[in-house]
């Protein structure tokens, strides 16, 4: 068994070694979100389409990337009716890209999440995490789960809105 543990560790520096080279990633998202959300006894869902992308500076199998996405949620109260809101975040994320397999996982912060709509301009944080797997070179398809809570609302403290969604994407992760 030590010698397995070992023989595994000394592939996984190998591996690392071999991608210790320093890269720039940029990469076009486009998806689509849906979820629930909560503010005391009222709740809901959204969903809704999202673009956006993400733009960073990768040592080895590790990417430090600025995260920008905007789109469009339909909100839907259960107690019924409907809106739509402008949404864009604004957040950081840490990518673990191995090399040679066509796998990468991230975790993210949100460090601020804006939902517009008629009379209104919610302002959160939050966090995600997320992986994606490449069918064919250049294409990634992803999966995330979002959890953000606004707490803000046309720039008063309001009481926490709690949001979690499933966000899953196509992107095109490219190094340069």
């Amino acid at each position: 068994m030590k010698f397995f543990t070992r023989s595994c560790l000394v592939a996984f520096a190998f591996l690392l070694v071999q991608s210790a080279s320093a890269s720039i990633l940029v990469e076009p998202v486009l998806g689509y979100g849906m979820g629930s959300y909560k503010q005391g006894a009222s709740d809901g869902k959204m969903s809704g389409v999202m673009f956006g992308g993400r733009a960073g500076y990768g040592f080895g199998p590790l990417i430090l990337a600025a995260d920008v996405m905007t789109g469009t949620q339909d909100i839907k109260p259960t107690a019924g009716g409907s809106t739509n809101a402008d949404v864009s975040t604004l957040g950081v994320d840490l990518v673990f890209n191995p090399p040679m397999i066509p796998v990468r996982v991230w975790a993210g912060y949100i460090a601020k999440e804006t939902a517009k709509a008629t009379g209104m301009k919610m302002e959160g944080t939050g966090l995600k995490i997320g992986g994606g797997f490449s069918l064919i070179p250049m294409v990634s398809l992803n999966a995330e789960y979002i959890m953000t809570t606004f707490n803000k609302n046309n720039g008063a403290t309001m009481t926490d809105l709690k949001n979690n969604e499933i966000f899953l994407s196509v992107s095109i992760p490219l190094s340069i």
